[in-house]
């Protein structure tokens, strides 16, 4: 049967069109009279029918549980490539392809086979099909796995119109033309009764607050993760600087001897290279220069950088320090000169006195 409208084809028990969403009865058309259809009555009480639809909560639950399949899928997939023996930045961005592409066909391939369901789905007791009720295939789920980007953009309310709208679709179940009903729906349950229940005005509101602050504490994470592996980076920094007070003591006795700065390294001083220090891999002295390099325990972000501690003779004689980028007080003869060339660590792991 065909809706005499659109001409979209529906089932023959249908009272709506799934499409334009036109009364049959008003078209001159009878619905809900096939011999075909099965033994179920049309006219039972809405509340028998609560649960043709998935609703917004059963759908997250869902989700989270495909999360979890794709976080271990990501993480063998890591291993994979950790074997392999690729690269940092390779490795990266084959993780990042990964992950696009194992989300797409997990989702796209799942929902397009016989199960019609992700595994959250078939934990959840719930499935998806087109507007009919029948099943979609990989293209159409290929089209609303993608379309999630639209929903996410929204501030995810497109994701929280599945709580609410006429029959429970996110905004990308609408544009791939799509529904995800319980497990047990039939084509003929969803014709005879094609809406869901409707909804108070104070939960719907309470469900786009609820989606639209995911986005927000997303935004927060994205900003506060990276913060903090800064400031734990920093923190490594400075107890390795912290360990350099003594040679820096040593050094400045040997000036007082009136020691050339090219007679002051670690064998000269008897000071070992080797430091008992979580983030330090080794600590020299080279000229009078206390040069340290981080490794050990530290981030792999200051791992094998240097940082130097340069000493400079003031006009009455006096040892001052200049720390990595840091320019040259005013009339101090610095032990080398273009010192900063020689530190490798980001200049925002350093304290304030180390950068420019």
């Amino acid at each position: 049967m065909y809706c005499p409208k659109c001409g979209t084809r529906i089932h023959e028990a249908s009272q709506f069109c799934v499409s334009c969403g036109a009364r049959l009865s008003d078209l001159g058309v009878s619905g809900g009279t096939a011999s075909a259809a099965p033994a179920i009555v049309s006219d039972a009480p809405i509340s028998v029918e609560v649960n043709l639809y998935a609703g917004f909560w059963r759908r997250l639950a869902a989700y989270f549980i495909d999360y979890l399949v794709l976080v271990v899928f990501m993480v063998f997939v890591g291993v994979l490539i950790g074997i392999a023996g690729v690269g940092d930045d390779g490795g990266t961005g084959l993780i990042y392809l990964a992950s696009i592409a194992g989300a797409w066909l997990y989702g796209a391939l799942m929902e397009s086979s016989v199960k019609q369901a992700t595994l959250g789905k078939l934990a959840l007791g719930i499935k998806v099909t087109d507007l009919r009720g029948e099943p979609i295939g990989f293209g159409r789920a290929t089209g609303r796995h993608f379309a999630k980007i639209l929903s996410g953009l929204t501030l995810c309310i497109g994701f929280a119109m599945a709580g609410f709208t006429r029959r429970r679709q996110g905004l990308h179940d609408m544009v791939a033309g799509t529904l995800v009903v319980r497990r047990e729906v039939s084509e003929y349950q969803l014709a005879v009764h094609p809406e869901a229940p409707s909804m108070s005005s104070w939960a719907i509101a309470l469900l786009v607050v609820f989606a639209a602050a995911i986005p927000g504490t997303g935004i927060l994470a994205a900003i506060a993760i990276p913060a903090y592996q800064d400031y734990t980076i920093r923190s490594q920094v400075t107890d390795g600087l912290l360990v350099a007070s003594e040679y820096k003591a040593a050094v400045a006795e040997a000036v007082a001897s009136n020691r050339a700065w090219g007679d002051i390294s670690s064998e000269s001083l008897a000071l070992t290279k080797e430091v008992p220090a979580k983030y330090l891999s080794s600590i020299e002295v080279i000229d009078g220069v206390v040069v340290l390099e981080y490794g050990g325990q530290a981030n792999d972000k200051i791992s094998g950088a240097r940082l130097l501690l340069v000493p400079g003779l003031s006009p009455n004689g006096d040892v001052l320090w200049v720390c990595g980028y840091a320019a040259a007080p005013e009339g101090v003869e610095m032990a080398i000169k273009d010192y900063a060339q020689y530190t490798g660590v980001e200049q925002k792991y350093l304290p304030s006195t180390c950068r420019k």
